[in-house]
């Protein structure tokens, strides 16, 4: 299950302009709101719960090719019982070595990449079991559209009768596919108290965004890319806008208004929809 804390929308380069759009049933007594700043910030959260012996997937932070160290001749589909015994890296098409970190409580990597092959980022590397105890969440179709392949830029969780909430730790940015489920882990702290199949609840930022224009998501229709508005002084026509980022109450005015100008609320194109 995901609650909804924001939604994303995002935000292309277009010019605004102005549309005839028939009857919008416009009165002179709608209310109308201003363009204002605000700070927003898009996330979302999950359930979740505590458990041992997860498996996850490391992937590829690039693109570029996957790389043993310390060893050779290991091909993809290996299992390592002793995953520390073998280093990882990667090395981006811009020549950077990225180390790929095993954690200290993996009990097998398996190797799912064969090396010198260029992948795109996303693609998963390593599936590690882990030992520890994760939280562990399964992201419904909404939430894994709107992760998609974005990393978060925070991660809060909250163990139900423990401490917290806490910073938790990413096993990888990126969601890991475990047989049929797309699935999200994340590492609590050492000190925080947390037992096998306790419930827990995951909090993603995926991004945020400080003094940016803004309306009240009603007063804006239309898709994740543009939407439309019908400022006060518009006589029924609406104006279109470039959309950014949401917290679910409001959104990003990128381009097409400017602070302080009214627009009708809710907006008649939503009306209409009714």
């Amino acid at each position: 299950m995901v609650l909804v804390v924001g939604f994303a929308l995002s935000a292309v380069g277009c010019s605004a302009g102005d549309t005839q759009t028939g009857d919008t049933g416009v009165t002179e007594s709608q209310e109308s709101v201003r363009v204002e700043r605000r700070d927003l910030v898009e996330g979302l959260s999950l359930e979740a719960t505590v458990e041992a012996g997860q498996r996850y997937a490391i992937t590829a932070p690039a693109r570029g090719s996957f790389h043993t160290v310390g060893a050779e001749g290991v091909p993809a589909g290996s299992i390592l019982t002793e995953p520390r015994a073998v280093g990882f890296s990667f090395l981006s098409e811009h020549g950077e070595v990225i180390p790929l970190d095993v954690p200290e409580t993996a009990a097998q990597v398996t190797i799912l990449a064969p090396e010198e092959i260029v992948f795109e980022a996303g693609t998963p590397l390593l599936e590690i079991t882990d030992a520890a105890l994760l939280l562990r969440a399964l992201p419904d179709p909404e939430a894994l559209l709107r992760i998609g392949q974005r990393s978060p830029a925070r991660i809060t969780a909250q163990v139900r009768g423990s401490a917290g909430p806490f910073s938790c730790g990413v096993t990888d940015p990126r969601l890991s596919r475990i047989g049929e489920d797309m699935v999200f882990t994340c590492r609590p702290p050492a000190e925080v108290p947390v037992v096998v199949g306790a419930e827990a609840r995951i909090v993603i930022v995926l991004e945020e965004r400080r003094d940016v224009l803004a309306l009240p998501i009603e007063a804006v229709a239309g898709t994740l890319e543009r939407g439309e508005v019908f400022p006060r002084t518009s006589h029924g026509r609406a104006h279109s806008v470039t959309l950014g980022i949401s917290d679910g109450a409001y959104v990003e005015i990128v381009d097409g208004l400017s602070e302080g100008m009214e627009v009708l609320i809710p907006s008649p194109t939503l009306l209409g929809a009714e």
